[in-house]
């Protein structure tokens, strides 16, 4: 009867050995994916505060209204494509 104990304690630590190495390694990609995300997301944020000021500080005229427009979308869509690259 003793023995089947000694195995059972066996599987037993080896089994939450190999669900805690598990777990530390998915924490891991998760912080690293996290701080991946975080770079990116401040990029985003710089070029939206730019895209932002340069709205604020034209005049309000009707017709430059579609050029700041295009303007904004293609400072989107660079960000995107060198975001894509990196």
């Amino acid at each position: 009867m003793i023995p089947i104990l000694i195995e059972g304690t066996k599987l037993l630590v080896f089994g939450m050995g190999v669900v805690l190495i598990y777990l530390v390694l998915m924490i891991g990609c998760i912080n690293l994916i996290s701080m991946l995300f975080r770079k990116s997301s401040q990029e985003e944020e710089k070029a939206l505060q730019l895209a932002q000021s340069s709205h604020t500080s034209t005049s309000s005229n009707t017709e430059a209204e579609p050029t700041e427009l295009v303007a904004v979308i293609t400072a989107a869509i660079v960000a995107h494509k060198n975001k894509l690259l990196k």
